[in-house]
């Protein structure tokens, strides 16, 4: 794109935060009604131990953009409620590999059919090819902004 006039109306940024304010909230209370307490951030975090079985503290931290001490905290609830256990690193006691249970498994099975109610009501007139449009641009943005850093 050779020039941008900056609109916040129009932002990224702004409309970003919507889409996923808008979705965390939805999804927060649709769980709730359907008798899981998670937050937006559990519900990622699991999604990223699911997708990632294996996975350390620290590239959960990255991945999701947060400190030490609110990934310690998704951790341990997540922990708690028994659907991810760590695990000690047998080369380093330092660090944990995060391992999905069982439990942990159902419960994103079982949610992952409400998100997906979500997404496709939160599309319902977005045609197939504008949703891959908006992927694909997003993706490119993703990484732009990974260039930037």
């Amino acid at each position: 794109m050779e020039s941008y006039k900056y609109s916040f109306n129009n932002s990224i940024g702004r409309l970003s935060r919507e889409i996923v304010f808008g979705l965390g909230h939805i999804m927060k209370t649709e769980f709730t009604n359907e008798g899981f307490s998670l937050r937006p951030l559990e519900w990622v975090g699991l999604g990223y131990v699911y997708q990632n079985d294996g996975l350390s503290q620290n590239q959960l931290s990255e991945l999701l953009g947060e400190n030490k001490v609110t990934i310690k905290r998704i951790v341990d609830s997540l922990e708690n409620k028994n659907y991810v256990i760590r695990k000690t690193v047998r080369n380093d006691k330092r660090f944990n590999s995060l391992v999905i249970t069982k439990a942990g498994q159902e419960v994103f099975d079982q949610l992952s059919k409400i998100a997906a109610q979500i997404l496709e009501q939160s599309l319902q007139d977005v045609k197939e090819e504008e949703f891959a449009t908006y992927l694909k641009v997003s993706e490119k943005i993703v990484t732009n902004i990974k260039n930037l850093k």
